[in-house]
């Protein structure tokens, strides 16, 4: 199968992305920290919720339609099933449940 770009160019989006959003990737890392503390410790499932919400969706936008998006015509795709991730996350998180699917989990 043919790709639409070359690994440089591939390469180079991460070094694009990374460059353009420094030092956001310390903010991002916490948040995904703080999702994995409170998802190990069975607490919180709307905050662990609404920080997979909100990482999905960053992805989605700044990453799959911002930047990869200029070397791959499918990252708008991509960026889109991205957010719908970002919106199942966030709809559980309003939904009162633990992303384990139970109705009343620890909260």
């Amino acid at each position: 199968m043919a790709l639409p770009f070359t690994s440089e160019q591939f390469l180079d989006v991460f070094r694009q992305y990374n460059t353009s959003i420094w030092p956001l990737q310390c903010l991002l890392t916490a948040i995904a920290l703080i999702a994995l503390v409170f998802a190990v410790r069975g607490r919180r499932g709307r905050v662990v919720a609404f920080c997979l919400a909100g990482q999905r969706a960053w992805t989605g936008i700044v990453y799959h339609w911002l930047f990869f998006a200029k070397i791959n015509p499918a990252a708008w795709f991509f960026g889109t099933l991205w957010l719908a991730g970002a919106m199942a996350f966030a709809r559980n998180g309003l939904g009162n449940r633990v992303l384990s699917g139970q109705a009343g989990g620890a909260q």
